[in-house]
């Protein structure tokens, strides 16, 4: 399937048919990172959260205002940004990430960048499910796209499938009728009987390993960088660092501009951009090896 395919399915599953309507959320969310980011700054790089703030900003007026035009190159531009607009976004998140451990660091006197190490995805979690209980889109739309990615019949098609019916499992859009039957619209396979599914359990968790295995392999200059700074716990922030980003590239997938593509990118572009953001938050740490 192609990634054009793949970006369709997004536009489609979430009902995306209005550009400006979908631009107005990034608006709305830049705003809220912006001002979240400049009332709670973090203490080692003021500055940097400053500039993030009003990076999203900015590059989020410049896509308005590229939509808004009917002379400006709006394909080149909505597609140009992107990555600013991620990039920019999962900094604000990770300061704010940053700046709630060094509050409760002053009171409790543990280490910040441990407090952020489990703290990020704990919340990121937490915001999750909260997500899933509000809006009842977060689960369902993985088990359409593992759906998805099952059937372009790539070497990791069993656990896609496993992980789609476990997606299933804890959907509540499922228990929805009406919100079921506009949802098989956009899947390629029957619905799922609960009662006759058995998932077995050792190729699950054997293929799970893989992947793990696959992503500590993408994660070594970063493990590499962290260590080399000199603080022994920097790579255990690298899941909290991940999930920020993942969850913010999902809030503009399912409601921002239908010119977002899914971060899907080769493994060597994965590494580059794993090393840029661990630079960001030594930066953030004021623990940036000198070399």
């Amino acid at each position: 399937m192609s990634r054009q395919n793949q970006k369709d399915l997004a536009d489609k599953f979430f009902g995306k048919r209005d550009t400006e309507n979908s631009v107005d959320f990034e608006i709305a969310f830049a705003a809220l990172l912006a001002t979240a980011v400049i009332t709670y700054p973090i203490s080692n790089a003021e500055w940097l959260g400053k500039l993030a703030a009003f990076s999203v900003l900015t590059i989020t007026l410049v896509r308005r205002i590229a939509i808004a035009s009917p002379y400006a190159p709006e394909k080149i531009i909505m597609k140009r940004t992107i990555w600013v607009i991620e990039f920019a976004t999962t900094v604000c998140v990770i300061i704010l990430l940053y700046s709630l451990s060094e509050y409760l660091s002053s009171i409790y006197g543990i280490s910040e960048i441990l407090l952020f190490s489990v703290i990020s995805p704990a919340l990121l979690m937490i915001i999750v499910v909260f997500q899933e209980f509000m809006f009842r889109d977060y689960l369902i739309w993985w088990y359409a796209k593992f759906d998805e990615k099952q059937n372009r019949g790539d070497k990791f098609a069993g656990l896609w499938g496993d992980i789609k019916i476990i997606a299933y499992w804890g959907s509540r859009a499922r228990k929805n009728r009406d919100s079921w039957r506009q949802i098989t619209n956009y899947i390629e396979t029957d619905i799922p009987d609960l009662s006759e599914i058995d998932i077995n359990k050792k190729k699950f968790l054997g293929r799970v390993l893989v992947v793990v295995i696959g992503a500590i392999l993408i994660g070594v200059p970063l493990i590499i960088l962290g260590v080399s700074s000199g603080n022994n716990l920097v790579p255990l922030t690298l899941p909290g660092i991940v999930f920020a980003h993942d969850h913010s590239s999902y809030q503009y997938v399912a409601y921002g501009s239908n010119s977002y593509e899914e971060f899907r990118k080769p493994v060597w572009k994965l590494s580059v951009w794993a090393v840029i953001y661990m630079l960001t938050f030594l930066i953030i740490t004021q623990q940036l090896p000198i070399i």
